[in-house]
């Protein structure tokens, strides 16, 4: 099926998780050994659908029956083209200004390295 997110809100704090959903399974994305680990893996029962499999198993659906899960158009990992990324990796310095405060540029629609 594809790959989704699921967003949700605590009374601290806003939050969003990957999802990885198949016909018959729900498997969160950057746990370590998800099947062991509580509300990480879900798995339909014969006949089941996985919608099904997860409004049973979770209270995550919305009492109007609105669905947490947000489809991606794309997989983890992947990105468009010409997306913006930030140039300078140093912590304590804005994006695109260098140590000395020279500004950085990009000079056509490719990113610097």
């Amino acid at each position: 099926m594809g790959y989704y997110i699921r967003t949700f809100a605590t009374l601290n704090h806003e939050g969003s998780q990957v999802w990885k959903i198949e016909d018959d399974v729900a498997i969160r994305i950057g746990v370590s050994n998800p099947e062991r680990g509580p509300g990480c893996y879900f798995k339909t029962e014969p006949g089941e659908s996985i919608r099904d499999a997860l409004r049973r198993q979770t209270p995550w659906f919305e009492p109007n029956g609105e669905c947490p899960f947000h489809k991606t158009t794309l997989q983890p990992g992947t990105f468009y083209p010409r997306m913006a990324r930030l140039i300078s990796t140093l912590l304590n310095l804005p994006a695109g200004v260098l140590e000395h405060g020279e500004k950085q540029t990009l000079s056509r629609s490719h990113s610097v390295n």
